[in-house]
């Protein structure tokens, strides 16, 4: 998808875009496509998504809004919002990594 292609659906699924959408294909290989904005939310367009206000989430503040969509059979799934704790889940999928670990020592004299 292009980034005017997501804009596009982000904006019909009632989000206010100041800047972005930015792509992250991190996880591409997996078949999952991120995509964050900058937005601003009022104190009600916060409680209707369901973000608490506390001293860190204050209304009228800019702030990172991600969302995802995923491949699956060679269809994508919609674009849709993800949470603070669903893109923490994301990071256990990095575990795929072919590391090599070093088995030398110094052997500083």
């Amino acid at each position: 998808m292009l980034e005017a292609e997501v804009a596009a659906v982000i904006r019909e699924l009632g989000w206010n875009i100041v800047r972005g959408p930015y792509y992250n294909g991190k996880y591409a290989h997996k078949g999952i496509h991120l995509w964050s904005i900058k937005s601003v939310l009022s104190k009600k367009e916060m409680e209707d998504r369901g973000i608490k206000l506390d001293k860190n989430s204050k209304p009228g503040d800019t702030r990172t809004v991600r969302f995802m969509a995923v491949v699956k059979d060679g269809e994508m799934k919609p674009l849709r919002h993800i949470t603070s704790s669903e893109r923490k889940k994301l990071g256990s999928l990095k575990g795929n990594r072919n590391r090599v670990k070093s088995n030398t020592q110094n052997t500083g004299s």
